[in-house]
């Protein structure tokens, strides 16, 4: 890997982090149209993630802190095809400690009790996206920090 120039523009420095995170969020829009339960597609498991997130403040309960937070999730992964316009985004801590909760929190439903998303390919591909944004938000990340230590 070449280093990098700081002459050299932030569309070309991030190039690979950028498109992580446009292949990522690619991937989110496409299991949005995949099947996720029986034949309902995964816009209505974010729909449903959306009416959780409003019913915590009605009813709080653990079960719904959890399910509620992939409404988080569904709405850090739609935004995060703002991320790769501006470096700010992108190599902030606090953005990348969040999207990689995101794919913690995304990979955990592997191991609850909600087994019926497993046989889906929605969930794979959601899984997928988290992953994909998670690193280019971590690499980008990482190349600041090393580009901040070598000025």
């Amino acid at each position: 890997m070449q280093e990098a120039v700081p002459d050299t523009p932030v569309e070309v420095r991030y190039k690979t982090e950028r498109r992580l995170i446009q292949a990522g969020w690619a991937a989110f829009v496409v299991s949005l149209f995949l099947p996720m339960l029986n034949d309902a597609s995964g816009i209505l498991g974010f729909v449903y993630s959306l009416i959780f997130l409003l019913q915590i403040f009605a009813k709080p309960n653990w079960a719904g802190f959890y399910m509620s937070s992939f409404a988080l999730v569904n709405l850090g992964m739609l935004g995060a095809i703002l991320m790769p316009m501006g470096l700010k985004g992108m190599t902030r801590r606090w953005v990348s400690i969040f999207y990689v909760l995101v794919m913690c929190d995304t990979i955990s439903i592997a191991f609850t009790m909600e087994r019926e998303f497993l046989r889906n390919p929605a969930f794979w591909v959601w899984c997928g996206a988290s992953i994909l944004i998670a690193a280019g938000v971590v690499k980008a990340r990482m190349a600041y920090l090393k580009e901040q230590a070598q000025a």
